[in-house]
């Protein structure tokens, strides 16, 4: 999956650099998500807010796991380590389970 930012205010009052990591789930019927951050101060008080709209595009290439669309072995490394580290993301099959069928579902995915 990539990350467009379509329109955004991306730079904080501050002037310090605004990101976010994309950490899903699953997204039903949807390419078009708004995120919104909310910045506190020292004392735990929200100060002010910026919001992003960004399209979510599943990577063309299938099994390529990091996204940077090209199926290789950094791939592979990569669903391994979250696999071991049983990271959601592993989930490939969604049923709430990190098992030897989601690692096959991987490994028939990037061998096509």
């Amino acid at each position: 999956m990539t990350v467009q930012i379509v329109a955004a205010d991306m730079v904080t009052s501050d002037g310090a650099d605004f990101s976010v990591p994309l950490y899903y789930q699953k997204f039903i019927g949807t390419d078009d998500v708004t995120f919104l951050a909310l910045f506190y101060d020292e004392n735990g008080y929200p100060r002010f807010a910026e919001t992003a709209r960004v399209k979510i595009q599943a990577s063309p290439v299938s099994g390529d796991w990091n996204r940077d669309g090209v199926k290789d072995q950094q791939d592979l490394i990569d669903y391994t380590n979250h696999f071991n580290a049983q990271k959601k993301r592993a989930d490939v099959n969604q049923d709430q389970n990190i098992d030897y069928n989601d690692l096959s579902n991987f490994l028939n995915t990037f061998s096509d």
